[in-house]
């Protein structure tokens, strides 16, 4: 049986939402520090710079070891070197808008919702790609670093 598009977005919208609803008490940063917080505006900046460099490598560098990527409508990807594969063939990031709208977090773990503009040339097109979307991101502090852990986007 097909599931329509619309129902898969019921899917992955419902679980989402139970998410950010659970973590939500009206004070957006938690326990973070201004230092984390910070530092985790930087992990971002550094990820749209690397995206519009090309330097894959520095971006699977801020993905934890136990990273998980759920791209929209694709198979999970639970390894770095899967992680890295998927981003070179992408093609080519021609420009990279972010707007971070939500950081959240308490001790170790943080999450962030960013709004996106991204333009692409995938390999072997001379045509662009746009894509205008939103991302809920994971984050996990590991030896005092901020890590890509679990990230989501449409």
């Amino acid at each position: 049986m097909k599931i329509s598009n619309h129902y898969q977005i019921l899917f992955l919208a419902i679980p989402l939402f139970i998410v950010v609803a659970g973590c939500n008490d009206g004070n957006p940063s938690r326990d973070l520090s201004q230092e984390d917080i910070s530092n985790i505006r930087e992990l971002f900046k550094q990820h749209v710079e690397y995206a519009l460099t090309g330097n894959t490598n520095a971006i699977v560098d801020q993905y934890s070891d136990a990273a998980i990527r759920f791209p929209p409508a694709g198979e999970i990807i639970t390894e770095k070197g899967a992680i890295l594969a998927g981003l070179n063939e992408m093609g080519t990031v021609v420009s990279f808008e972010h707007n971070l709208m939500e950081i959240e977090g308490s001790g170790e773990v943080a999450n962030t919702w960013i709004n996106f503009k991204l333009k692409l040339l995938p390999p072997g097109s001379n045509d662009t790609l746009e894509l205008n979307g939103k991302s809920l991101t994971v984050l996990r502090k590991v030896e005092n670093k901020w890590k890509l852990h679990r990230v989501m986007w449409n």
